[in-house]
């Protein structure tokens, strides 16, 4: 729900040119994201028996297990849509600074033409590729290496997961400009095409 939505809102912002586009998508992610971390990080220090490390609500997972093995189709939609608005709704809100700003990105690579200039700009890749990845190992390894405590893992999924995916897509594109690499993987192309189509 939340990427259909703010696909369609991305329509609005399409329109920008790539330029402004790319900084106010970073912008519109790492200030939030920033924030929400802070305040979390805050939480933790100051009080930290306000996150209570390894809880399970064990009636809801009971509700649950109840619904989906005995349930009628009706009680299965009333709780699956009471699930929607008490987790599910917020994350939709939230997807505003999440799932937008990683939307208006790639519609600015898309426009500078970042694919296909990948050979144009291979020392540039290179360098993204290992800075990018590096940096995201490390974000996402944090909880690991220390204590894994909810700032922590918060920073690993906010930071460290879209930093290593540029890292990534970075180190493939830096693959595609070999004839053999392209040769060999030709098929999953023809494959990604397909979801296009349905």
């Amino acid at each position: 729900f939340s990427y259909a939505t703010y696909g369609f809102l991305h329509i609005i912002f399409v329109r920008i040119p790539a330029k402004w586009l790319t900084p106010f998508g970073i912008v519109l992610y790492t200030i939030p994201a920033g924030i929400l971390y802070l305040i979390t990080k805050f939480i933790v220090e100051t009080n930290p028996n306000d996150f209570v490390e390894g809880f399970a609500d064990t009636e809801k997972i009971e509700r649950s297990i109840e619904v989906f093995a005995n349930g009628s189709l009706g009680e299965l939609f009333y709780f699956r849509a009471f699930e929607w608005l008490t987790y599910g709704l917020g994350s939709t809100f939230l997807g505003f600074f999440i799932v937008l700003p990683i939307m208006m990105f790639g519609a600015a690579m898309s426009k500078w033409k970042i694919i296909e200039r990948a050979n144009e700009i291979k020392g540039w890749l290179v360098v993204v590729a290992i800075l990018a990845t590096a940096i995201g190992v490390w974000i996402k390894a944090l909880p690991y290496i220390g204590q894994p405590t909810y700032d922590v893992v918060q920073l690993q999924d906010t930071f460290g997961g879209v930093t290593l995916a540029v890292g990534y897509m970075a180190f493939f594109l830096c693959l595609c400009n070999f004839l053999c690499f392209r040769t060999i993987f030709s098929p999953f192309g023809k494959i990604g095409r397909v979801s296009l189509t349905t």
